[in-house]
């Protein structure tokens, strides 16, 4: 299981939960990390408690350009083998009694979010 030992794995939503686990299982497969998310206490903690190379940086990938650090875990980490997409926040309850405000933040970060995985790219991968 160590088939990730030197390649790079970015994770969003690494701040907690769900990503901060994954960072962790994909660190225990020797990969080296890129952590993404709005809490920068809470990433540097789970980076802190990660054993290979790790880089952290505050991202909100609802912002238009979500990925200006891209080039900067490229520079620091190698381009990414594995990117996963975990930011996410969800609301309870029915959906005829839903503030619209949080209808809208779920599709922003679950949806939109997403989307800007598969816009990003790595000028400096090689095509193969």
């Amino acid at each position: 299981m160590r088939h990730l030992r030197g390649r790079t794995v970015v994770v969003t939503g690494a701040a907690r939960g769900l990503g901060a686990a994954l960072a962790q299982a994909f660190d225990d497969r020797g990969a080296r990390l890129a952590l993404l998310g709005l809490e920068g206490e809470r990433l540097q903690e789970v980076a802190a408690s990660l054993h290979n190379e790790v880089a952290w940086w505050e991202v909100d990938v609802t912002d238009a350009q979500p990925w200006p650090t891209q080039p900067k875990w490229s520079a620091r980490l190698g381009p990414a083998s594995v990117v996963m997409g975990n930011a996410g926040v969800a609301e309870g309850g029915p959906f005829a009694d839903s503030d619209p405000q949080v209808c809208r933040r779920v599709i922003e970060v679950d949806l939109t979010g997403a989307l800007g995985l598969f816009r990003m790219r790595d000028d400096n991968a090689q095509a193969g």
